[in-house]
C-alpha cells in the first residue's frame, strides 16, 4: 500500500498507531519490539509521555529501544471519516461535559479554537491528526479536512 500511494521511504520500523493505549502496556510494547518497531508516536496528554524538551523524542519507559515522538492529541478521531460520523463520536464522548449534543458547526468552532491556541502559543509538538483524515481533499470527505480548511468570518464567535 505504501508503494501504491507513493509513500517513500517506507519502513515497518515506524508505527503511527490509531490509539495510544498500548504505550503503557508491557506486553504491547514487547510485541512492538518483537516485530521490529523502533519508532512510534506518543501521546503528550499521558503523564510521563510528554517530552521534556522541544522537538525531541523520548524513549518508551517499558521498552527503551523504542523512541516515541510525542504528539498532542486532538479530537479528530481515527475511526471517523465523515462529518456525521465525527459529530456522533464527538457527542458520544463529550455529551456529559457539554450537557447537550453539539452541532457540526459548534464542534468545528471549538476544536479549531483549540488547535489555533496550540499554534499561537508556539507549540513545538506535532498535532495528532490521523493519517486517513488528512488524505481527504474535501470538507465532505473528512472532519479533519473541514477543520483544517475552516475559514473564520468576523461574525463567527471567536473569529
Amino acid at each position: 500500500m505504501a508503494n501504491q500511494f507513493g509513500f517513500r521511504p517506507f519502513s515497518t520500523a515506524n508505527l503511527v498507531n490509531p490509539g495510544y493505549t498500548g504505550l503503557t502496556t508491557a506486553a504491547v510494547m514487547q510485541a512492538e519490539l518483537d516485530v521490529g518497531i523502533r519508532w512510534s508516536v506518543g501521546d503528550t496528554s499521558v503523564t510521563g509521555y510528554d517530552n521534556p524538551t522541544p522537538n525531541a523524542g523520548i524513549y518508551n519507559p517499558l521498552q527503551p529501544q523504542i523512541l516515541m515522538i510525542p504528539r498532542r492529541p486532538t479530537n479528530l478521531f481515527y475511526n471517523v471519516s465523515t462529518p456525521d460520523q465525527w459529530v456522533a463520536e464527538y457527542n458520544d464522548i463529550y455529551r456529559s461535559f457539554w450537557g447537550r449534543d453539539l452541532s457540526y458547526a459548534e464542534i468545528l468552532d471549538h476544536e479549531s479554537d483549540v488547535l489555533a491556541q496550540y499554534l499561537l502559543k508556539g507549540g513545538e509538538r506535532p498535532l495528532d491528526v490521523p493519517p486517513a483524515r488528512i488524505c481527504t481533499s474535501t470538507a465532505r470527505g473528512a472532519a479533519s479536512s473541514a477543520i483544517c480548511s475552516i475559514r473564520r468570518s468576523p461574525s463567527t464567535p471567536g473569529g
